[in-house]
């Protein structure tokens, strides 16, 4: 009789024990149990201007790594207000000459380039990995790095949130590199009007919008001709927004919480069995 009343007991405490962590933790779950995902093309494409000078960062869902710039030049939009069919011939015959300056520049400097006269694009690859770790070696890491990072952490109870803000490659007007080179061969001689020019900053992922939110005026998911696929945040800015700072959000588990919850569901499911053993056996003595 003593062993079935004290298995009674030990159920009844472990089902209290239970209880009281959901209701300590349960205002906290209600607020934090779940993130809806942002849908991937919500809000629609941001309107572009004529010019588009583009940084990607992107990794795939593969696993590999590209960066790269693209400039395209919409001829047809940026002509539109020129009356005379010679001074449109002028002005495609100028873009088209200093679009084949840029691609010869970047291919002088090894990289690997396709120019489209008649699109008026050029694509740039600066740098491809097969992965983190290629990356790693090729930038001299030796992973005994110490890493250093202006991110916050906020912990919630289900998820926490690591925020991080920062500026783009394009942020420094006088710095001297592609970027900038390509937006000063643009505009020189006033060709191209700084307010017909887009400085477009792509940040992709292997990762859906549940884990990794941001600013971003734009998120689609990106599929390359090779058939890799990118979830990319499209940042646009104009050049006198070219400082503009953005922000990642990624959401990652927190796995206290998770055990918590799995401690708490064992202590249900063992007060549960004993109270009924306990009750059984009571019945039967």
């Amino acid at each position: 009789m003593k062993k079935t009343t004290a298995i009674f007991k030990a159920g009844i405490v472990l089902l209290v024990i239970a209880a009281i962590i959901v209701i300590v933790y349960g205002s906290v779950a209600i607020a934090t149990f779940s993130r809806a995902d942002v849908d991937v093309y919500d809000g629609g494409k941001p309107a572009a201007s004529p010019v588009e000078i583009i940084y990607n960062s992107l990794m795939y869902t593969d696993g590999s790594y590209r960066y790269g710039i693209q400039i395209y030049v919409d001829a047809d939009t940026l002509t539109a207000r020129v009356s005379s069919a010679v001074a449109e011939e002028q002005i495609r015959g100028a873009v088209s000459d200093r679009l084949k300056a840029i691609y010869d520049r970047f291919t002088e400097a090894g990289m690997r380039v396709e120019y489209d006269e008649e699109g008026f694009f050029v694509n740039a690859v600066l740098a491809e990995y097969s992965g983190a770790e290629e990356m790693s070696i090729a930038n001299g890491e030796t992973g005994y790095d110490v890493g250093t990072s202006s991110g916050k952490t906020y912990n919630g109870f289900f998820f926490s949130d690591y925020v991080v803000s920062y500026r783009t490659a394009f942020a420094d007007a006088e710095a001297d590199n592609y970027l900038n080179y390509a937006y000063g061969e643009l505009t020189a001689d006033g060709l191209i009007a700084p307010s017909d020019t887009d400085l477009v900053f792509n940040y992709g992922t292997a990762y859906s919008t549940k884990l990794i939110e941001s600013d971003a005026d734009y998120v689609y998911l990106f599929k390359s001709p090779d058939g890799k696929q990118s979830y990319v945040h499209e940042f646009r800015m104009s050049p006198d927004e070219r400082g503009r700072e953005i922000t990642l959000v990624q959401h990652t588990p927190n796995t206290a919480s998770w055990y918590l919850i799995v401690i708490t569901a064992a202590l249900i499911v063992t007060g549960v069995t004993f109270t009924v053993i306990g009750v059984r056996r009571s019945r039967e003595n």
